[in-house]
């Protein structure tokens, strides 16, 4: 019983302590990929009226609200659109 103790102890040293393991549980939790791995998401922040009338855009069109503001930003972007002017 006391040896098993030990060896729990040592482990869990070895995993808290040595920077060097914790190191390896940083690579090993870096390469694991997922189906948004090569993708990113960043956060729009809308007021209540700006979502409900996306919201019934976006459903008259049977389009998602992630999908129309992609698009969105892509056609300012090819035609030089400056979104931030009136």
């Amino acid at each position: 019983y006391t040896y098993i103790r030990q060896l729990y102890f040592i482990t869990f040293i070895r995993f808290f302590i040595d920077p060097t393991r914790r190191m390896d549980l940083q690579i090993d939790m870096a390469e694991k990929k997922n189906q948004f791995s090569d993708v990113k998401r960043p956060t729009v922040q809308l007021t209540p009226d700006e979502h409900r009338k996306i919201s019934h855009y976006c459903i008259d069109n049977d389009i998602r609200i992630g999908d129309f503001l992609k698009y969105a930003g892509l056609y300012c972007l090819k035609n030089k659109i400056d979104p931030t002017r009136d």
